[in-house]
């Protein structure tokens, strides 16, 4: 029956015209369709025959139509045919797509009402675009334009109630599901379809750069069309992405918006989405708005970094950009990602941002002034996240919300960790500052910038303060006591740079006048923490230290270091005077020691060694004193033994080995070796004694022995001789005395070695 219909038309000799051959083609389509129409009203069984023969021939007859080779090959080899077969053909296609529709309410499968659907919008476009002028083959931007314009008919047709859809689903017999269902597949076949007859003219640019932007939009406009439709946030990402690139298709080509204003064109689309959120929220979900607020700062930042931060545009933009990303709706009151806590953090940037490239001098000049105020600005938002924390966010939970913003999520943040942001941002604040003072250590500061230096130092002060007595560490109680020295620091160091008052000499007695503050404020430390007891001792020792350095690094002489020296050491003996075991008993002895070794090296000018040895070894037998009952017997006699050796042994070696020295070493030995004697018997310690004793004979037989050696040999003799008889006279007089009293001298021994045996 095919061959017949086919051959009969045929034999027409208009219908064998290339440009209408495929209308005598369709004829058994059209037969087949009213066979199945009529056979399946009157039930006849060969109707679903004719129903799916007339299905074939109509895919059939699309393929021809949309393959123009195939049908060249198959029916006319030897004549070209010209891409007018699309606009020729299209009544066809139309009148074809209602056949399929028609089918399938005629009990065909789901592909005759997806192939009918989209045989009816590809045939109306070739239809419409038959007109002169609109041809996508010669005219590509007016086919483009009418590519979109149909594009939005079809969408809002298969969308929203219309005849058009009314009388398509009574025809294919599609109830309101099946048809949401085949739209969803035609909507995205045709989006491809109408990018595919905009890109000719998108790239034929040079012919019109000035439409390059509109049809980009025009293309966007579909996409949010079919997003809407469909409720699919893809659609609506990638006709974001088209309306970008529409804004800037003047940085490529030429176009309407001058590419300066772009920025401005974000900011009020910004607005809007905002704007259409809070008033219809159902067409700008919120998650969607989240996506589209992400997305429009990252090109406004884009574009402040091509305008430049320090410009007009891009300070202006990043303030208004702050406002809006603020005023950003989410979910709850809490951050519930990280994300959502890193865009609520970028809020607690914005006004260092802001300050910073609202001073900076962009033609490269000094930039401290700008530097020191968006510090300031950085420990300004520290302080107020922890003010917030104390004072605010009680009364803040306690409001009823039903809607959040961003700045929510921030005030959150800042009530629950206000204490940890505000020791980050005194943390990078205080190493700036101190960069600053560093990179200017030879400049002087203008008024201003002393000033805010000033107060960032003084303002850190009291943040490490606060914090110390809310941790447990004592790290924030010697940033506190480093940022008062800062403060201090920076003040004398501008009177050195721009006055003559101020020298080297004063800062060790600013040094001492604080020593001594801290010492007479003891008391008061004493009933603070721990933490803080801590700091305030490391302080006291630390300063001594600095002080010593200071003097030796800048030659400030003997008398300064006697002074330092001195004062510190009278200073920790007062402080120890409580305790014998106390540390600043220890500190004292020692600075008594530094003092006298001080003073025998700058002041007297004496080159010996027992001048050092003896000053050291009181020191260490002192200590050994004071601290004895934690040490165990014998470590304190080898301790005590090996200091009286060296002290001896140096002392000896002028008075009994060097003969080059006068017999006023002697006479040092034998003062040290009663002292030792002395302290002896008063502590009851032996080693003393003995030690003591053996130094002394030892010292007088030398003292004899040099007087001998001066004199003349007559007289050498004489003395000689006197002595022996002396020692021979005291011998016989001791052995006639002992045999005379022996059991009283016995009794006497007796009682001083029971004295001596109790001694240590």
């Amino acid at each position: 029956m095919t061959i017949a219909i086919w051959c009969t038309a045929l034999l027409i000799p208009v219908l064998r015209d290339p440009a209408v051959a495929l209308f005598a083609l369709a004829l058994p389509a059209v037969y087949f369709h009213i066979r199945a129409e009529l056979g399946l009203r009157s039930g006849l069984p060969d109707a679903v025959g004719y129903r799916n023969s007339a299905a074939v021939m109509g895919f059939m007859i699309l393929a021809l139509y949309t393959f123009k080779s195939a049908f060249q090959m198959l029916l006319f080899p030897g004549s070209p045919i010209d891409l007018q077969h699309y606009h020729d053909n299209a009544p066809l296609v139309v009148v074809l797509s209602f056949l399929l529709l028609r089918l399938h309410g005629l009990g065909g499968n789901s592909w005759l009402a997806f192939y009918g659907g989209l045989a009816l919008m590809i045939g109306s476009y070739f239809l419409l675009t038959w007109i002169p002028g609109l041809s996508p083959f010669t005219h590509h931007l007016a086919a483009a334009w009418t590519a979109i314009g149909l594009g939005h008919f079809w969408i809002a047709v298969s969308v929203s109630r219309s005849p058009l859809r009314t009388f398509v689903q009574r025809l294919a017999q599609l109830d309101d599901p099946n048809w949401f269902a085949v739209r969803k597949s035609w909507g995205l076949v045709l989006s491809f379809a109408i990018h595919g007859a905009v890109l000719p003219a998108l790239f034929d640019f040079n012919a019109h750069p000035l439409m390059i932007a509109p049809l980009l939009m025009g293309l966007a406009t579909i996409l949010i069309a079919q997003g809407v439709a469909r409720q699919s946030a893809v659609f609506c990402a990638i006709a974001g992405a088209e309306l970008l690139m529409a804004l800037h298709a003047g940085f490529l080509v030429e176009s309407y918006l001058p590419r300066e204003q772009v920025i401005w064109i974000l900011i009020a689309l910004w607005i809007a989405g905002l704007a259409l959120h809070q008033f219809r929220a159902r067409w700008l979900s919120l998650n969607a708005m989240g996506y589209f607020a992400v997305g429009c700062g990252a090109a406004i930042g884009l574009h402040v970094l091509y305008h430049g931060p320090g410009s007009s545009v891009g300070w202006w933009a990043v303030a208004i950009g702050t406002v809006l990303a603020a005023l950003n709706p989410q979910t709850g009151r809490e951050p519930r990602s990280w994300e959502e806590r890193a865009f609520a953090g970028l809020l607690l940037a914005a006004p260092g941002w802001l300050v910073f490239f609202g001073l900076v001098d962009t033609s490269g000049g000094d930039q401290t002034i700008a530097t020191l105020l968006s510090i300031l600005a950085l420990f300004a938002t520290g302080a107020f996240a922890r003010w917030f924390q104390l004072r605010q966010m009680s009364g803040y939970l306690g409001r009823e919300r039903t809607r959040f913003r961003l700045w929510d999520q921030t005030c959150h943040w800042l009530g629950s960790s206000g204490h940890l942001i505000c020791n980050v941002g005194s943390a990078i604040s205080m190493a700036a500052g101190l960069g600053i003072q560093l990179l200017h250590y030879g400049v002087a500061f203008t008024g201003f910038e002393l000033a805010a230096l000033l107060t960032l130092q003084a303002g850190l002060a009291i943040a490490w303060y606060d914090a110390s007595r809310r941790s447990e560490s004592t790290l924030p109680s010697y940033l506190m006591l480093i940022s008062t020295a800062l403060f201090f620091i920076t003040i004398r160091r501008h009177l050195m740079l721009t006055t003559g008052f101020w020298n080297y000499e004063y800062d060790v007695w600013a040094m001492l006048a604080v020593s001594f503050c801290i010492a007479g404020l003891k008391p008061v430390f004493d009933t603070h923490p721990k933490r803080n007891r801590t700091s305030m001792f490391g302080t006291m020792i630390l300063l001594p230290v600095v002080a010593c350095t200071w003097v030796k690094l800048h030659n400030l002489g003997t008398d300064a270091a006697l002074l330092v020296v001195g004062l510190y050491s009278l200073k920790f003996a007062f402080l120890g005077r409580d305790n014998r075991e106390s540390p600043y008993s220890v500190i004292a002895i020692f600075g008594f020691v530094a003092f006298v070794l001080i003073s025998f090296w700058g002041k007297l000018e004496v080159r010996y060694v027992h001048a050092y040895v003896l000053p050291v070894g009181i020191g260490v037998l002192v200590l050994l004193q004071m601290f004895g009952r934690h040490i165990d017997s014998a470590t304190r006699t080898r301790v005590r033994l090996l200091t009286l050796i060296a002290m001896i042994g140096s002392a000896g070696y002028y008075a009994l080995i060097d003969d080059s020295h006068e017999i006023i070493f002697n006479l040092t030995l034998i003062g040290f070796c009663l002292v030792a004697m002395l302290f002896g018997s008063f502590f009851r310690i032996r080693l003393y004694l003995t030690m003591g004793m053996a130094g002394l004979l030892i010292d007088l037989a030398s003292i004899v022995f040099k007087v001998m050696v001066g004199m003349e040999r007559t007289s050498r003799m004489t003395t000689i001789g006197s002595l022996v008889l002396l020692i021979g006279a005291g011998l016989v007089f001791g052995a006639i005395y002992y045999k005379t009293n022996r059991e009283s001298l016995t009794k006497r021994l007796d009682a001083l070695r029971n004295r001596l045996g109790s001694w240590e």
